[in-house]
């Protein structure tokens, strides 16, 4: 059936001919264009697909488009990220101050402690940072290279509390020190990076496994891939806060580990 019925033809032409033919004009002309792109959406995609050829590409969001964002994340998730990433040293904190194990207090689980401390300024006002939009480009920056360069420090000191021997413990040195200089380089990836830090927590994880302790090491990859994957889905933007609390398990396993270890 036709769009326009004749009668209302008949005075959209009076109304172009009058004196106000030139506004009339124009408001017939957006009556046409909307009639027009609701025939050809009813006619491709169905009465519940709302685009026409005018909007068929998807508009990204703003915080999407703003690069001062990390992964599109708002400056409110950035705040979360901050706070979750005490996490960690407050878990270390409390067993160091509670004591819930006998003993506790030692080299080992200082190194634990001491990494995640070393770690926590500079990530904590990374995401302050972010969350102020107060970087130009959320990745290239200088804070976000000491954010993950202290990654890898707390994996150095991490692998030494957990090493079972020093030869083990100077190969963990001698890869994240290759880690953090990939990670300054110019013509590193975000995925390079994102491997080389999975590469250095793996190396502080398997000397549970090479003990013969798989429940520990099954615990603690159970946390690492639970968190790793809340981050790479994303979860609306909360994925990197989530993936901040299971570093929380990470924390409590390898300073139970430590300890035990003596």
């Amino acid at each position: 059936s036709s769009l326009w019925p004749l009668p209302q033809r008949a005075k959209t032409f009076l109304a172009l001919s009058s004196s106000a033919g030139a506004a009339a004009r124009a408001a017939s002309f957006a009556t046409m264009d909307r009639a027009a792109c609701a025939v050809h959406r009813r006619e491709l995609w169905g009465p519940r697909r709302l685009t026409c050829e005018a909007s068929s590409k998807p508009l990204r969001s703003a915080a999407a488009a703003d690069p001062r964002a990390l992964d599109g994340m708002s400056p409110l998730q950035e705040l979360c990220n901050a706070a979750t990433m005490l996490v960690p040293s407050l878990v270390c904190a409390y067993m160091w101050l509670a004591l819930p194990y006998p003993g506790l207090r030692c080299l080992r689980t200082a190194l634990i402690f001491g990494g995640c401390l070393m770690h926590l300024p500079f990530s904590f006002t990374y995401h302050l940072l972010l969350a102020g939009r107060r970087l130009g480009d959320a990745a290239a920056n200088v804070p976000r290279k000491l954010d993950q360069t202290f990654i890898h420090v707390t994996c150095i000191s991490s692998t030494w509390a957990l090493s079972p021997t020093i030869s083990y413990g100077f190969l963990a040195f001698t890869l994240n020190i290759y880690f953090v200089a990939r990670l300054w380089s110019k013509t590193n990836t975000m995925f390079e990076r994102m491997i080389n830090i999975g590469l250095a927590t793996l190396l502080y994880g398997l000397p549970s496994l090479l003990r013969g302790d798989c429940a520990e090491f099954a615990m603690g990859a159970s946390f690492f891939l639970a968190g790793a994957s809340a981050m790479v889905l994303g979860l609306r933007g909360w994925g990197h806060s989530v993936m901040h609390l299971f570093m929380g398990g990470i924390a409590f396993l390898s300073m139970r580990s430590a300890w035990q270890l003596g």
